[in-house]
This record gives C-alpha cells, structure tokens and sequence, in this order.
C-alpha cells in the first residue's frame, strides 16, 4: 500500500507541473518580497530589518576595511556604531552581528563604498548571476537530465525556498555553491592542485565544506589536499596580520559565546537544518551534552555511508561525483550551523542523483519532500512554533530525515556502480 501511494504522489511529477508550479511559487516569492520593501522605509523593509539584512553586517565589516580600523572588526559596540552610521542614524535598535572569518570583510570593501540600498540591489544581482551559472557549470555533468530544458531546471531552483531566503536575505551561499561545483569539475579534470585550492576558499563558511579535506583525504588526492591547506595557510595568515592577536582571541570569544549559541537556538533553530537543530527540536531544550551526545550517536550513521563509500570507491568519473555528492549531504546533516539559505549547495546532489538514477521513485519523493519542508518552514514555524512544546515539533526541522535516506542512496549507489564497473580512469573533461 505504501509502494502504491508512493508511485501515485510520484506520478503527479510530470514534466509539465514541474514547469508550472514551480513558476507560480518563484511568482509568489517575488511579489511578497516586493511588497515588504514597498511597504517599508528604504532602507528597511515593512518587519523594520535591513533589505538583505545578513549583507548589512558584510557591509559593516567591508566598512571597517575602508575606515582602516579592522583591528576592531569582531569589537561589538564598534560595529553597532559603524552599522548605525552604515544604515543611516535613525533606525530600530538592531544589530546584525559580523562573525565570518576576517579575510571576508576584504571582499566586501568593494560593496561597502556604495550607498547601502545600492550595494544591496548590486549584491542581488550578483546572486541571481551566480545562480544562473552555477547551473550552466552543472549541466555537462548531468547529461540525462539534459532531456528536461535547462529552463525547467533552473526555475525549479530558483523557486525553491532556500534560494528565495538566500536572495532576500542577502547571504552568501551562491558561492559556497560555485566553489562545489568548480572544484568538482576541477576534479575530474584531473587538475586536483586547482581544485584543493578552490576548495580552500570554502574557509570563510567552513561548516558547509566539513567532509571536503577528509574526501581528498581518503581518496588519496594528494595534490589536492596540498592546494586545500596551502589556501587555508594564506587566508589564515592574512587574517591574522589584518586583525591582530588581539583581533583573533575577540574573534574566538564572539564565536564561542554562549550568548550567542542561545540567540541561535532562541529565534533562528527553525532555520537551521542540520541534526543537532533536530534533535534541539525533539528534546525542547538548548544543545546541552544529553542533546550534543545524542546528535553525535546518530551522526554516526551518514559518516558511516560517507567514509565506507570513500574507502572503497572505484576510479571512475560516476562513482567519484556521487561519493561527492554524498559528502555534500552528510556534511549539511552532521554541520552544527546549516541553516535554510545553505541548503542551496544542496542542488549539487539533488541533479547529481536525479541523473544517476532517472527512474528512482525513492530519490524522486525525497528530493520533493525537501522542497516541500522547506518551502512550507515558516508557515509551519509561525503556526507552530510558539505554541508550549510539543507544538514546536510540528516547525522541527525534519528536511534531516529524507537528506538521510538520500545520503544512504548515494552510498547504496556507489557501492553498486563500483561491482557493476570495476575500476577505470577517473578523469574526464568536464
């Protein structure tokens, strides 16, 4: 019966409604996000929050380059008054904090020379063209998929949830995506010393690239991981020479803080999608050690699918995308920080599997059922998520469990891939 319900809801995913209902939803986005700016008062919007409000504290930051006191970058009243005269004196008491690498403030200076609204409309842009090429570079690598119009594939993720939040929040996570993506091509190149060293400018999210050094690790790419640690040494030298020994133990503080843990967990646990904010959900409490412990024991299992698959995996082109897909996902489900704008980088794996295996009823339904949880997170969360515990389990973030069936399909299908075709030369031209 439930083989039957899941082949019925599957076969509603028809080409044609995989056109018009995603078109409708990124119309829908579009119009409300119109319609909080329009009601609002530039630069804020009409909830009184910054437009893209996570680039006000890139662009706080990128101001403090300009101003030449970069030394103060992670000093919190410092950046109130820098943020304060960023977006104009008279705004509500508000403070996006800037908690990203040092070496980050440096590529926003460019931004931060610009007007805010300006700078915000600039970065939107941006956004939208990396999207579009992200896609364009992912396309030679899934030639079964290209029987859909690339059209279709790229107006059902631009209408996903995670990359209408990613727009209108004004983060980050388009390049997370592209340097997945560049690095994997660069990887089946065979251009492994090019590839580690993309992959090294991941460090200013690291939590979104957490199983990346252990797959080159694993896989033996030497070269790679060189090019990996290389970048890492120069961006971390470079921002400690930007913001001092005193600059980094402020840095070490802000991110530790407990304060900030709290804030997290208080108003933005909803957002996350990792299974620490699962399991956070489920016990009704903060991360204590009892949560932490449990999160780790379960972690156990997509690591398991992950490092079994890397060991074992055949050199041949097929395996090795879907052992970095699966890394990909087991990084977002073991992340302690992956929240609803990171699950962009997502659609990596998402066509990855999608092309290896067309026919997948299971991967198809699950990758819907990501969609749909993300898509319906904060309907569910302002309906829910105020309401005494357990009301707050119905906005639990529970887009973990089908990332784990598809990280354990991804593993299932390396393993298999690699009895049917042995091993072959791993390079292709991409």
């Amino acid at each position: 019966m439930v083989q039957g319900s899941a082949r019925g809801v599957d076969a509603l995913l028809t080409s044609r409604r995989m056109q018009v209902y995603p078109a409708c939803l990124l119309s829908i986005g579009i119009v409300l996000y119109i319609a909080s700016i329009a009601a609002g008062t530039m630069p804020f919007d009409v909830f009184g929050h910054p437009i893209a409000i996570d680039l006000s504290n890139r662009l706080t930051a990128g101001s403090m380059v300009l101003n030449g006191d970069v030394q103060h970058l992670y000093d919190l009243p410092h950046q109130i008054a820098v943020q304060k005269a960023l977006l104009g004196g008279d705004h509500p008491e508000f403070l996006d904090v800037f908690i990203s690498p040092p070496f980050v403030a440096y590529a926003y200076a460019p931004l931060a020379s610009l007007p805010y609204f300006a700078a915000a409309v600039a970065w939107t842009g941006l956004t939208i063209a990396l999207l579009i090429l992200d896609v364009h570079l992912l396309w030679p690598l899934v030639p079964r998929l290209q029987q859909h119009r690339f059209r279709t594939v790229l107006v059902v993720m631009l209408s996903s949830w995670p990359v209408l939040e990613l727009i209108t929040d004004g983060q980050d996570s388009a390049i997370s995506l592209l340097i997945l993506i560049v690095s994997l091509r660069l990887l089946l190149a065979g251009r492994d010393l090019g590839a580690g060293a993309v992959l090294g400018l991941g460090l200013f999210k690291p939590q979104l690239y957490l199983l990346m050094p252990l797959l080159l690790f694993l896989q033996r790419r030497w070269s790679a991981l060189a090019g990996w640690l290389a970048v890492g040494l120069i961006l971390a030298v470079a921002s400690i020479a930007a913001v001092g020994s005193g600059g980094v133990q402020s840095y070490v503080r802000v991110v530790t803080s407990d304060a900030l843990r709290q804030a997290i967990f208080a108003t933005l646990n909803w957002k996350m999608q990792s299974l620490l904010s699962l399991n956070e959900a489920l016990m009704g409490q903060q991360p204590t050690a009892f949560v932490v412990g449990v999160t780790l024991a379960v972690d156990v299992l997509p690591m398991w699918f992950f490092v079994q698959a890397a060991r074992t995996v055949a050199n041949n082109a097929q395996s090795f995308t879907l052992l970095y897909a699966l890394a990909i996902v087991a990084s977002a489900i073991v992340s302690p920080y992956f929240f609803m704008y990171d699950c962009v980088i997502l659609l990596l794996p998402s066509v990855v599997l999608l092309d290896h295996s067309p026919k997948e009823t299971r991967v198809r339904l699950s990758l819907t059922a990501v969609y749909a949880l993300t898509w319906t997170a904060p309907l569910r969360y302002l309906v829910f998520g105020h309401l005494p515990w357990p009301g707050p389990l119905v906005s639990a973030p529970w887009t973990v469990l089908p990332l784990i069936f598809l990280a354990w399909t991804s593993y299932r299908s390396i393993i298999q891939d690699n009895r049917r075709l042995g091993a072959t030369d791993p390079t292709v031209t991409a």
